[in-house]
């Protein structure tokens, strides 16, 4: 089974992560073929984010908190592909946003895709079919 490890950076994402990190669990339950991880890269939140995650982590145990200081988001990143690479052994790394602009549903077609061949699979909000969500 390949696995696939989605790496989410958060700062001050209270509000969000628990709705994230459940959407994205129920988006791939059907993926039986594929082991999901989902790596969240958090840079000290003050707000509690970290609390919410370890509380998470008890209901999903393929979710994973990576604790770091805060050095900005292409660090977080960069900290996180690291460590899953590292410890994960990831066949497929994924990178979202954790305010709900990407969307978890379009996972498995990205999937889809890596299991018909592609390499690499790049999903943009400026490209055709592309869109920005409504509340921006």
């Amino acid at each position: 089974m390949k696995k696939a490890v989605i790496v989410i950076p958060t700062y001050n994402e209270k509000q969000n992560v628990a709705r994230l990190v459940e959407h994205i669990f129920d988006c791939v339950k059907e993926k039986n073929n594929w082991e999901i991880c989902v790596l969240i890269v958090d840079s000290q939140s003050p707000d509690g984010t970290q609390d919410i995650i370890e509380e998470l982590i008890k209901r999903y145990p393929k979710l994973h908190l990576l604790k770091t200081k805060k050095e900005g988001l292409g660090k977080a990143y960069i900290h996180g592909f690291l460590y899953a690479i590292k410890y994960l052994n990831p066949f497929v790394l994924f990178e979202m946003d954790a305010d709900l602009s990407h969307d978890p549903k379009i996972i498995p077609a990205f999937l889809e895709r890596i299991e018909k061949g592609a390499d690499f699979v790049i999903g943009s909000r400026y490209i055709k079919d592309g869109s920005i969500p409504e509340n921006w």
